[in-house]
């Protein structure tokens, strides 16, 4: 049995997905969910593989992702502590005004999706929407806007950003998806096909406008 406590800015995280990676960071080898108390746990199927790796992923409020090399016959079973510090200089704050250029949907259901985040080895980044063996999460964040506006703090990384709304029995004015993106008063990016996103490199706190308009 390996076990392990996880933490976000000093409160335990009940209900988080904890992946067990092999050594190599190649295979999936367990997945588990904190308890109440924020404790992991994996039985290990093959006792003597070491090291291992665990990868903790938070989703919600924060969005981050954590690992940590374990080498059994040194570190031993646990519990090992996984503490994220969502205060420090490796998060920053992504702030969006949503506006419409006709009458706005009803809400939008906005996709923030790592690509890559700093500190986490390249060879890991397959797992960050892995669920086990057989299933991974459409979106790593999904949440509901229904106002002008959302802020969220994330990881320092680079992160895809859509924002949709959409209902089979939507009467006019339909579905929405992105039109126009503006990052810091930037040049703007103009999508022309529907459900498309956006690639943001989140390495300081950024503002972005996001313009949604109904689905031809």
């Amino acid at each position: 049995m390996l076990t392990g406590l996880l933490e976000l800015d000093g409160v335990v995280m009940k209900g988080r997905r904890v992946l067990l990676v092999s050594g190599d960071m190649t295979r999936l080898l367990e997945n588990a969910t904190t308890d109440d108390n924020g404790v992991f746990r994996f039985v290990l199927n093959e006792p003597s593989q070491s090291p291992v790796v665990v990868v903790a992923k938070i989703q919600e409020p924060v969005l981050s992702i954590s690992y940590r090399i374990i080498d059994l016959a040194i570190h031993g079973p646990g519990p090992h502590r996984i503490s994220i510090d969502s205060t420090t200089d490796l998060f920053h704050t992504l702030r969006a005004q949503i506006t419409a250029d006709e009458a706005k949907p009803p809400y939008l259901m906005v996709h923030v999706d790592p690509v890559r985040l700093i500190g986490i080895p390249d060879s890991l980044e397959r797992f960050f929407r892995t669920v086990d063996e057989k299933v991974e999460e459409s979106s790593f964040s999904q949440f509901r806007v229904e106002g002008d506006s959302f802020a969220i703090r994330v990881q320092n990384g680079i992160y895809r950003l859509d924002a949709q709304y959409f209902n089979k029995q939507a009467q006019s004015p339909g579905n929405y998806s992105l039109r126009q993106v503006v990052a810091d008063n930037e040049e703007p990016v103009f999508f022309t096909a529907p459900f498309e996103s956006i690639t943001l490199n989140v390495d300081r706190d950024r503002e972005v406008e996001l313009t949604v308009g109904p689905i031809d």
